[in-house]
């Protein structure tokens, strides 16, 4: 469990912000590795559809707070009221996790390197294909990440 990146590092000069906006200095990635070792085995066919990895972050180190994966079901520590308020619409009746009304996700998984949008930068104003793949269940744009396909606006997005 990784409690917090400060932990590992700290943005120099005090600021708060790593990598994420331009006019800043650009630093180097520290890459983090780990192994996870089992005290029994697991057969995987037995795993809920997502496997065991649930990776998930905590709002302002709040335990109850948790933002998964879309479709990635809570903890049990999740505090079940944030669910539904503002623009949430999990409802685990329905497995609906972590998704907003309009099918956004609150957390993204990525099977490339990424270059994401500057602070304070809706994906979607630097992705514009990001919400119509969204709200489609990713049937539409499949590849809204990539850079190579036009539908982007460069100025919103970081890329150092």
């Amino acid at each position: 469990v990784i409690s917090s990146t400060n932990d590992f590092v700290s943005v120099p000069g005090g600021g708060i912000f790593w990598n994420t906006q331009p006019e800043q200095a650009h630093y180097e990635p520290i890459p983090i590795s780990f192994e996870l070792t089992l005290i029994e085995p697991l057969e995987l066919s037995t795993l809920p559809f997502w496997g065991f990895w649930n990776p998930y972050l905590m709002v302002n180190r709040e335990q109850g707070h948790e933002i998964h994966l879309p479709g990635y079901p809570p903890t049990i520590h999740a505090d079940t009221e944030l669910f539904g308020k503002n623009d949430d619409s999990t409802n685990p009746a329905e497995n609906r996790y972590y998704k907003t009304n309009t099918n956004l996700p609150w957390a993204l998984d990525l099977p490339v390197k990424w270059n994401y949008p500057i602070e304070h930068k809706e994906i979607s104003q630097a992705y514009y294909r990001f919400a119509p793949w969204a709200e489609s269940a990713g049937n539409q744009y499949p590849d809204w990440y990539e850079l190579g396909n036009g539908d982007i606006n460069p100025a919103f997005i970081y890329d150092r």
